[in-house]
């Protein structure tokens, strides 16, 4: 099942990546007087790695938590 999420998710990861190294290395103009937000929405993914490994399981149901950041994240790419 991780696999699955991990291929169905592919896309929405990478464009969320692509998001967070273009804040950092180029200076995004998106997230430019965003900057507040910007922290949060790391902030909220980082719980949210956090929220899907701690118990160590995986569950396919504990990967649903991780959607909001990564959309909001990827949202300007």
């Amino acid at each position: 099942m991780n696999l699955a999420f991990a291929a169905a998710w592919h896309p929405l990861v990478c464009i969320c990546c692509l998001s967070v190294r273009e804040c950092c290395t180029r200076g995004a103009r998106y997230w430019e007087h965003l900057r507040a937000e910007y922290t949060a929405l790391l902030m909220l993914l980082g719980c949210s790695f956090v929220g899907v490994s701690a118990n160590g399981q995986f569950r396919d149901h504990y990967f649903h938590q991780l959607l909001p950041a990564l959309v909001l994240l990827g949202a300007p790419v």
